[in-house]
């Protein structure tokens, strides 16, 4: 036995207690069994220090009968044998030419990546971002939100058109390194030459506000758009949207008409311009019932998309309840408001568009600033605790005063709105230019209308504060 030693002698590695070698390995199974890609992803590490056959069986073993996380029954020994040759044979050319060394998953599949997110449409088609993913489509114009199943989908396809092994270790592996790769933040969905207002993402392109007109060009990957409207941009078919015009004069006060109308179209584009930051300002619609303050309501949730609205309740907003519903909505929708807010700051912090964290549940918590254009129906116009002065600031106040008799309501009212759908975006569109060349529109922040004597007129559609608000 001495004279064989000494005639092949142990490399220092293997020369040491095997399982001295293999014990860190079984620490740190432990510490990332939290799923089966953890599992996988040691695995292959330890499979890249080129470990006996004992190390190999005694980690096996280890997977099998102490550390694998379920739910699913664990792998068989032939399985995870398998799984070591793969390892070997098919990432041959990163194996190290040392003993001992290791390299890690992103060093194996970040080719694999980089050729699926090409492959999607570049290095910008997909983003991590704000705990979920986005992926730009190119049919919509926008990007989309995608669950880690459906991605993983795509993965799936994506390795077997490239004739590569198909596992749920691999898919697992690949997401989470797609998931540190393409990790954006939120100055990722901010251009500059578009966060001053004036473009609205249309099914049929990128609507540009200029001074001759609205001008209409094509989608564009690298303006970040995450929504595009439901109605589209046809003026070629343009006429007059009759009904909604006899609706808006039916139900609001005939002294302030006029000045309604502008401020129902300018509230309308600022919630279809996708790419409008930190309005600041919200839409606050009160009457008595059977005025068609939910019609209105409905009828901008069909002009926007039922995907792109959230409802988030004025009550929740304010306590901070399920904020991430926000997250790349265009308007938050909401028919009843409660008659009194106790927690009005948080309420003020979003609809001003300052930084607010959302805690998504099951998933890490994230900052953000709101972008959705708020509105809200109302009986009573909320109170809110004295000295909350600020929050009354943050709403267009709309009074529809002209309540119907049952005998007198339109049973087909709402219908009719939406088919005229288009025309009222093309009616709003052009009340909106012709405010903007008047130079009585600010494109970004401040009221809706800050010509001279806005506020005079505000005044006069009813004002509300806190304590005892009326209209």
């Amino acid at each position: 036995l001495d004279r064989l030693k000494m005639q092949f002698p142990a490399e220092p590695w293997h020369d040491q207690d095997p399982e001295e070698n293999i014990h860190p390995w079984r620490r740190k199974l432990e510490q990332n069994a939290v799923d089966e890609a953890g599992v996988y992803r040691v695995l292959a590490e330890f499979v890249a220090t080129e470990p006996t056959p004992f190390e190999e069986d005694e980690i096996i073993n280890w997977v099998i009968n102490t550390v694998w996380p379920g739910p699913k029954k664990p792998p068989t020994k032939q399985h995870l044998k398998n799984f070591f040759k793969h390892v070997r044979t098919k990432y041959a050319a990163a194996m190290p030419s040392n003993r001992g060394s290791r390299f890690t998953p992103e060093s194996v599949e970040r080719r694999l990546v980089d050729d699926f997110v090409n492959h999607l449409g570049g290095p910008d088609a997909v983003a991590y971002s704000e705990s979920k993913f986005w992926v730009w489509n190119i049919r919509k114009g926008h990007y989309t939100p995608m669950s880690f199943d459906r991605l993983g989908g795509l993965i799936d396809t994506f390795l077997d058109n490239m004739n590569e092994e198909v596992t749920d270790w691999r898919i697992n592996s690949m997401l989470s390194l797609l998931r540190k790769v393409q990790s954006k933040g939120e100055k990722f969905w901010v251009v500059p030459e578009l966060d001053n207002g004036g473009v609205i993402n249309v099914p049929g392109g990128e609507l540009w506000l200029t001074p001759t007109g609205w001008d209409l060009r094509p989608h564009d990957m690298k303006h970040r758009r995450r929504a595009a409207t439901a109605v589209d941009y046809r003026p070629e078919f343009q006429s007059e949207p009759s009904r909604w015009i006899q609706f808006v004069e039916e139900s609001f006060d005939e002294e302030v008409s006029d000045l309604v109308k502008e401020k129902l179209a300018v509230m309308l584009v600022y919630s279809l311009m996708d790419s409008l930051p930190f309005l600041k300002k919200g839409v606050m619609i009160q009457g008595p019932p059977n005025t068609g303050k939910s019609k209105l309501i409905m009828l901008v949730d069909h002009m926007v998309g039922e995907s792109n609205s959230a409802s988030l309740s004025i009550a929740d907003l304010a306590q901070g309840k399920l904020l991430p519903g926000l997250v790349g909505k265009m308007v938050n929708l909401q028919g009843e408001v409660n008659v009194k807010i106790q927690e009005a700051n948080r309420l003020k912090a979003i609809i001003a568009g300052d930084s607010v964290q959302a805690d998504p549940k099951n998933l890490e918590p994230f900052d953000f600033h709101n972008r959705a254009v708020f509105w809200f129906a109302t009986n009573t116009v909320p109170r809110f605790l004295e000295g909350e002065t600020g929050i009354p600031d943050r709403f267009v106040l709309l009074p529809m005063i002209a309540a119907k008799a049952a005998s007198e309501r339109d049973p087909w009212l709402l219908d009719k709105l939406k088919a005229e759908a288009d025309d009222i975006f093309l009616w709003a569109l052009d009340i909106y230019h012709d405010l903007y060349l008047e130079n009585r529109v600010e494109a970004v922040r401040g009221t809706p209308l800050c010509g001279e004597g806005d506020a005079e007129a505000d005044a006069d559609l009813g004002g509300f504060g806190s304590g005892e608000a009326e209209v």
